[in-house]
């Protein structure tokens, strides 16, 4: 999808402000990767759905997918720890539901950055319109795409780079001396 680093960056900016909450890599994936699965199936002739953008892409599938995602990212965290910690995207705790949170988050707001930009997409199933579909004008919608973009990358650099330094800094306790009295 052509505007995937649209939802990297969502992941990015979302997850940092919620990252005591939600596990940040999970709403990453999910946001930026999971969801647009089901157009590969679809392109890929897996999936025989009218349209690349199916029942995954709405709402009420948020929900079991975004938990499903949780889950699966939950099972494998012993995979995804070496590269949430080289990225800086863990938390402080990797507890279930900080996963399973971020699985439901990241879902639905893929489903909600996609819904304004294609006719195809249902966000609101069984209802089959999509009132988000130009609901805004295009401008708007780049302006506000953009600054999510930069907003999230420059949010994420500015905590890679803080939490790097924070890391790599030399411990001083050993260059302390001992109070001498004379």
């Amino acid at each position: 999808m052509p505007f995937t680093t649209y939802h990297v960056a969502m992941g990015l900016l979302v997850g940092f402000f919620l990252r005591k909450r939600a596990d940040w890599l999970t709403l990453l994936v999910t946001t930026a990767v999971l969801v647009d699965i089901e157009p590969v199936l679809v392109y890929y002739g897996f999936l025989s759905e009218q349209s690349v953008h199916g029942y995954l892409h709405t709402f009420i599938a948020s929900v079991p997918m975004g938990v499903i995602s949780g889950l699966l990212l939950y099972t494998i965290r012993r995979l995804t720890r070496p590269i949430a910690r080289i990225t800086y995207l863990n938390g402080e705790e990797r507890c279930l539901k900080k996963y399973i949170t971020a699985g439901l988050l990241g879902w639905s707001l893929h489903v909600l950055m996609d819904a304004p930009t294609y006719p195809d997409i249902k966000p609101f199933y069984p209802l089959i319109v999509n009132p988000l579909y130009n609901s805004l004008s295009p401008i708007a919608l780049e302006v506000i795409y953009n600054t999510i973009l930069v907003l999230g990358f420059m949010i994420y650099t500015v905590h890679f780079y803080k939490s790097y330094k924070r890391e790599r800094l030399p411990r001083l306790s050993h260059l302390r001396r001992p109070y001498i009295t004379k």
